[in-house]
């Protein structure tokens, strides 16, 4: 049995696929950078795959690789990743997205609290991986014993999981959190300010431009194709707006993404920045965030805009329309038309009326998705699993 002193802090491990720049790995950084052990906790992570540049950036936090190649299956990396699990001797073993979940699961002893959390939206199932589904459905069938929660940043998630088999009694809602003082608005200034901090960004442009961000890795469920149709229409009813692309894979050796942008003719308008480290000194110089998807659980890059004070368009996907609220424009996905339309109706407001909006969001964000108050809910369900046995723990759905 696991025994620790009143005093001592919370030992979480974490297990996790790797720490590439996605939305989960955001979200874990910030959870353990958010609740230290000043707060009573400490912090493992234990990755499946080597690399990924959140390596060296947990200070203070053990960050160990199983060593996984991906697309590879190990019977005895598991035997590792249990006696891992065994040294440690964690008060909670949490894993993260589908993969990460399973392994938790199967590497944890019957005395350990076991969590999921899915980050992941199935509005796409049926195109999904093989691979991917299998590991979905074994989720299901794993999360019903010994598990003891199974949280989803994702409402609209969280319903599509439980249609599956994800049992409905275990399910919790927490949302991504934000941190309202590193993304923030820009300071009021002049145009000239205004146009020389885009400058010393690398980005050229005229005076006058209104810069529509978009920010998503490459791959058809971001829909970079639909957008940049959208785009072509604005542009012939806008002539100041830009359109910026950031990404990964978002970049001019992308061949297939340089060919649409070239059959219509917008190589001066939209502009690849490609992986970005600076999406905070970004966002407050643009005008409007754009999200075309397909498919989304909770998308960050909505949150970090509306913090940073801008307004935003998105497709309505996931959670994106309860994230914005009345505080942006939400159309349907693939509608192109509405997609244009939207921009176009957010760019012709008076620039008073966009930092109203923008304020709103602001505001929203601060109210329902601010990070302490994120993380503390994470400190809830820990402390509440350590001290409760896990089918006793009580449901906070706030």
């Amino acid at each position: 049995m696991n025994h620790r002193a009143p005093d001592q802090p919370l030992r979480i491990t974490h297990v996790i696929t790797g720490l590439g720049r996605g939305g989960a790995e955001t979200m874990l950084l910030k959870l353990v950078e958010t609740l230290p052990a000043a707060a009573g906790f400490t912090h493992t992570i234990i990755t499946l795959t080597a690399g990924g540049p959140y390596d060296l950036e947990i200070p203070g936090v053990p960050v160990v690789n199983l060593g996984l190649r991906r697309g590879t299956a190990n019977p005895l990396a598991l035997l590792r990743l249990r006696r891992m699990v065994r040294a440690l001797a964690p008060d909670i073993l949490q894993g993260w997205m589908y993969h990460g979940n399973i392994a938790a699961r199967l590497a944890a002893s019957g005395e350990i609290p076991v969590v999921f959390n899915i980050r992941h939206s199935l509005t796409t199932f049926a195109n999904e991986k093989p691979s991917v589904r299998v590991s979905i459905r074994l989720g299901a069938l794993l999360a019903r014993r010994r598990v003891a929660r199974v949280l989803y940043c994702s409402q609209t998630s969280r319903k599509q999981h439980e249609a599956l088999g994800y049992p409905a009694e275990k399910s919790l809602f927490i949302p991504n959190g934000f941190d309202s003082e590193r993304f923030r608005p820009a300071p009021q200034a002049s145009q000239e300010t205004r146009q020389m901090t885009r400058s010393a960004l690398g980005l050229v442009l005229p005076d006058a431009a209104l810069l529509i961000a978009h920010v998503a890795r490459y791959h058809p469920i971001k829909n970079h194709a639909g957008l940049i149709r959208s785009f072509k229409h604005l542009s012939q009813r806008e002539p100041r707006a830009h359109l910026l692309l950031m990404g990964s894979g978002v970049t001019l050796d992308n061949q297939e993404l340089r060919g649409v942008i070239t059959d219509l003719a917008l190589e001066n308008r939209i502009h690849l920045l490609g992986e970005r480290h600076d999406i905070a000194r970004l966002l407050p110089v643009c005008d409007l965030l754009v999200s075309s998807s397909r498919g989304e659980a909770f998308p960050n890059v909505l949150g970090e805009a509306m913090s940073c004070g801008l307004p935003c368009v998105a497709t309505d996907v996931g959670d994106s329309g309860a994230i914005l609220g009345s505080a942006g424009r939400v159309v349907p996905a693939d509608d192109e038309a509405a997609l244009t339309a939207a921009m176009a109706d957010i760019l012709a407001l008076p620039q008073s009326a966009r930092q109203a909006l923008g304020r709103a969001a602001r505001e929203r964000v601060i109210a329902e998705f601010n990070l302490p108050a994120v993380a503390e809910r994470y400190a809830d369900l820990y402390r509440g699993l350590k001290t409760r046995s896990a089918p006793d723990v009580q449901q906070r759905d706030g």
